[in-house]
């Protein structure tokens, strides 16, 4: 009794308490100014935090402008960008499918979007059309998994089955370009499908971020319906909900965030997997998956941060510069490992775990 007249009237019980969240949140807004500010310093030329300033408040030489106008700061919002739309995607396909392994990548969004990519530039297409075919290629990936997918509705196990699918068939198509055509196109084509925000120009992230601000508010008003659909679909109908509708309406969303982000830096692997993972471990509890507005916006911060201060390890922490897909998959592949182990060992019966 004096625990639950002790407990605040606004936590809900099973769900991340909103003022630990709001700090994180604060926390990490804070965390990504300085991952930003570190990403404008360093490169090639140095350039210290009252260079940026300068940029800023306009007392900054031609040089200094140029290099963080032109140069620098595309690529980091397009970072921040990347970041969070894989993450949002993420925290929506997980809790959509009931599937903490689902993602743009296993259900074939960032393999569809690759081949799109890849066969333009296979095609001898300017490379400035990119993110464009990335963007076909995920349009058409979604198309495919929901006609394919629907059998008197969409079900969440049939879409990841055809999702693994159509990943195979795209792994395949992107191996045969690699194989098949010039060195110098299978050298692009690999620079794309290993994530990279190298080259990226003001008119990818404004058309991204547009989109980002068209999506990511539709996303937190279908939070509402995901939490109707975990009560089933017999009750959610009963409260009146057409949950395939819902279901397809979530679906297209996850699926447009993803192809959002893909179109500007590729499939940067681990970010759309892991951080939603990362941020209910953050906010707690872990279970239930369906997201908050909170722990959306929390995920969102948290693959922002990510992606720009893996951006930095790969551009200026190691000898030779390599895509920021390779730093996320070194690093998130032992901790997703981990964190697989960790869930299976919590999992078990205490008895089972007496006995062992």
């Amino acid at each position: 009794m004096t625990a639950t007249l002790n407990r605040p009237r606004f936590a809900v019980p099973g769900m991340p308490h909103p003022l630990r969240t709001t700090a994180l949140c604060v926390a990490l807004l804070a965390l990504l100014v300085v991952a930003v500010v570190a990403a404008l310093c360093l490169g090639d030329v140095m350039l210290s935090p009252a260079d940026v300033l300068g940029v800023a408040t306009g007392t900054a030489d031609g040089g200094t402008t140029l290099i963080v106008t032109d140069f620098r700061l595309p690529r980091v919002f397009a970072g921040v960008l990347a970041g969070a739309c894989l993450a949002c995607s993420g925290t929506l396909l997980q809790s959509l499918l009931r599937n903490p392994l689902a993602s743009p990548d296993v259900v074939g969004v960032s393999h569809g979007a690759s081949a799109g990519a890849v066969l333009l530039l296979a095609a001898g297409i300017s490379p400035g059309f990119v993110p464009l075919a990335a963007l076909a290629g995920a349009i058409v990936t979604a198309t495919a998994l929901v006609l394919l997918g629907w059998k008197h509705g969409l079900s969440g196990e049939r879409i990841v089955l055809i999702g693994i699918g159509l990943s195979s068939i795209f792994t395949a198509v992107i191996t045969w370009a690699v194989v098949t055509f010039p060195i110098t196109v299978a050298q692009q084509a690999l620079l794309w499908t290993a994530g990279s925000l190298f080259g990226r120009t003001w008119t990818e992230v404004g058309w991204a971020g547009l989109a980002a601000v068209a999506v990511l508010p539709i996303a937190l008003v279908q939070l509402r319906r995901l939490g109707v659909l975990e009560l089933g679909d017999d009750l959610a109908r009963g409260l009146g909900l057409r949950a395939d509708r819902a279901r397809l309406g979530l679906l297209v969303t996850a699926v447009v965030l993803a192809a959002t982000a893909v179109a500007l830096g590729g499939p940067i692997t681990f970010i759309a997997l892991g951080v939603p993972h990362l941020a209910r471990a953050l906010a707690g509890p872990p279970r239930p998956i369906t997201p908050t507005p909170g722990t959306l916006l929390l995920g969102a911060l948290l693959g922002a941060v990510l992606v720009v201060a893996a951006d930095i390890v790969a551009e200026s922490g190691l000898p030779q510069p390599v895509p920021v897909g390779v730093i996320t998959a070194t690093l998130g592949a032992p901790w997703f490992c981990w964190l697989l182990v960790r869930s299976a060992r919590a999992e078990r019966p205490a008895t089972e775990r007496r006995t062992a």
